[in-house]
C-alpha cells in the first residue's frame, strides 16, 4: 500500500509539472496541493518540501509574492529538518531571491541569490539551463536597480556568507 501512495503522490506531482507548463497555473497548484498531501501521508518531507517550492513559484508567478515567501519558508523548515538538504536549501534560497526582486527589494534579491549560487557551486548541483533562465529573468529588475559596483558588491556577500546565515537572512528579512 505504501508503494500505491507513492506512485499517486508523485504522479499527481507529475501532472502539476504538466498543468504549470501547459500555463494552468490554477490546475497545476491544486494538483500539487493533492500531492503534497498524499506525500504527508506517505511520510516523504523531502518531496513535500520541493513540492512546497513548486507552490512558491507558482505564487509569484501570479505577482502573490507574500504567499511565495511563506511557502519558501515552509520549505526552508522541511529542509533544515531533514539534516539540511542542501540542493532544497538552494531552491528555497533562490525563491526568497526572486519573491525579494518581485518587491523591488533588490539588495535582498541579489544577496540571496549569491547565496543561493555559493551553495550550489559547494554541493556541485548546477541549474538547469531552463531554471538558470528562469532565475536570470527573475532577477532582472533588481539587477537594472543597481549599480555594477553595488551588485558585485551584494552578490560577493551572498556568496560569502555560510549557509546558516543565509537561511537566517532570508528568513528574518522575508516581507
Amino acid at each position: 500500500m505504501a508503494v500505491l501512495s507513492a506512485i499517486v503522490a508523485w504522479s499527481l506531482r507529475h501532472l502539476g509539472d504538466i498543468a504549470r507548463d501547459r500555463g494552468d497555473a490554477s490546475q497545476a497548484e491544486s494538483l500539487y496541493r493533492e500531492s503534497l498531501e498524499a506525500f504527508h501521508q506517505h511520510g516523504d518531507p523531502w518531496s513535500a518540501g520541493g513540492l512546497l517550492i513548486d507552490l512558491g513559484m507558482l505564487a509569484l508567478g501570479t505577482g502573490d509574492a507574500s504567499r511565495a515567501t511563506e511557502l519558501f519558508r515552509q520549505a526552508m523548515e522541511a529542509c533544515q529538518q531533514l539534516g539540511g538538504q542542501k540542493r532544497g536549501l538552494a531552491r528555497a534560497l533562490e525563491g526568497f531571491a526572486l519573491a525579494a526582486a518581485h518587491t523591488g527589494d533588490a539588495k535582498r534579491a541579489i544577496t540571496l541569490a549569491g547565496a543561493a549560487e555559493a551553495l550550489r557551486n559547494t554541493i556541485g548541483a548546477r541549474l538547469t539551463p531552463l531554471e538558470q533562465r528562469k532565475v536570470t529573468a527573475g532577477l532582472e529588475r533588481a539587477r537594472a536597480a543597481m549599480t555594477a559596483a553595488e551588485r558585485t558588491s551584494v552578490w560577493n556577500e551572498g556568496w560569502s556568507m555560510p549557509v546558516e546565515d543565509a537561511i537566517e537572512y532570508a528568513i528574518a528579512t522575508a516581507g
